[in-house]
């Protein structure tokens, strides 16, 4: 057994070292400054986010068009803060909400409307907490065109900036680029491959209305990457590059925000129930225990540098994530911690999206049955 979790842990630095050395980043710009990219931001209850990524797409020069926020049925000042914006700049437009259908979820819903009254040439769907950087548009726009596709993603920095932020939030990306072979996207077609974080969507209008965009996630928790693989079952082409230095994302700033977010997540990530225990065990024997057992290492009746070799696999490829997405060393001597939380959610999550309580998001309850 303890062969296995040492080979295993190897392979997972493996995936991280070829995903922090590989992957591709925004490097091309585009050509032209012809106003054809619509920025669509489907917000709820965004009044403390909204202004922020509505003056940095603004930011974005020529190339954007219109700037759409579809208001989600707040009640809250998001509307009435877009409206105060619309005065100072026509390219802003506000879309009034209508009512949520029978079978879909609130934000699909939601792009779906702001792309039915975008008139740019590409789409381009934003959180109301993403930061677009100086040039992101003109990034996206270059390396989509160079890259051939038609659906691009840019995984987002993941600002952490409270202590709990830092100790909990690196693992979203460890758990996706510990296991996803992010430089092999472009090389293979397959659905399995499709990856994509709702931060950042850049997708081509003419496509996006032509395979039934956000109308075929409807009913998905997790319509970016969903939608990722559905670009991809239709024949079309998609990536995912990084997007550090262009686009950022405050997710969470305290620790019942994350809690109330893992826990929107943590469950619904997964189609099978074997999915999930099959995570769930590779987490808790594989990346918690031998950090677990480590101190006591050369005291246990187990092999001592067996337990060595798989604690410091996994401390190893933490600390290149860190040196990868900017977050402090500091942050690996709270393994134990992150995933004991991570594992901890997971158990919660599947309780309460399996009972009636639902998962509840900004007014909202998820669970088997639906929205409501």
């Amino acid at each position: 057994m303890l062969t296995a979790i040492v080979i295993v842990n190897f392979m997972l630095l493996w995936m991280v070292l070829s995903n922090a050395l590989k992957w591709p980043r925004l490097t091309r710009e585009a050509e032209s400054d012809a106003p054809v990219v619509s920025i669509l931001i489907p917000a709820r209850n965004e009044a403390h986010h909204i202004e922020a990524a509505i003056e940095s797409a603004q930011q974005q020069g020529a190339l954007v068009k219109e700037i759409l926020v579809y208001d989600d049925h707040s009640d809250d000042d998001t509307a009435d803060l877009v409206r105060a914006m619309q005065t100072r700049s026509p390219i802003i437009g506000l879309i009034q909400p209508q009512p949520l259908p029978a079978g879909w979820l609130g934000k699909p819903f939601a792009c779906w409307q702001l792309a039915a009254n975008a008139s740019g040439e590409w789409l381009f769907f934003l959180d109301a907490d993403t930061r677009l950087h100086p040039g992101a548009v003109s990034r996206m726009l270059g390396e989509s065109m160079a890259r051939k596709v038609t659906f691009l993603s840019c995984w987002p920095e993941i600002l952490a900036i409270s202590f709990w932020e830092k100790v909990f939030m690196p693992m979203l990306n460890f758990v996706v680029f510990s296991l996803f072979p992010a430089p092999l996207q472009e090389r293979y077609s397959t659905p399995s491959f499709g990856l994509a974080h709702g931060a950042s969507l850049f997708i081509r209008h003419e496509e996006y209305k032509s395979m039934g965009g956000h109308e075929k996630v409807k009913h998905e928790l997790f319509e970016d990457t969903v939608l990722a693989r559905e670009w991809r079952t239709g024949g079309l082409k998609g990536t995912c590059l990084n997007g550090r230095g262009f686009v950022s994302v405050r997710m969470y700033s305290t620790l019942r925000e994350i809690v109330e977010g893992f826990s929107k997540i943590a469950y619904p990530a997964f189609k099978h129930e074997a999915s999930f225990w099959l995570f769930m065990v590779l987490h808790l024997f594989f990346l918690l225990l031998p950090v677990l057992l480590l101190p006591l290492a050369w005291w246990l009746p187990f092999e001592p540098v067996g337990i060595s070799w798989a604690a410091g696999a996994i401390l190893l490829a933490r600390a290149v994530q860190c040196a990868q997405f900017g977050y402090p060393f500091w942050s690996v001597l709270f393994h134990p911690v992150a995933e004991a939380g991570l594992i901890g959610l997971g158990f919660y999550a599947r309780h309460i999206f399996r009972n009636k309580q639902g998962v509840r998001w900004k007014g909202r309850t998820y669970n088997r049955s639906g929205v409501s």
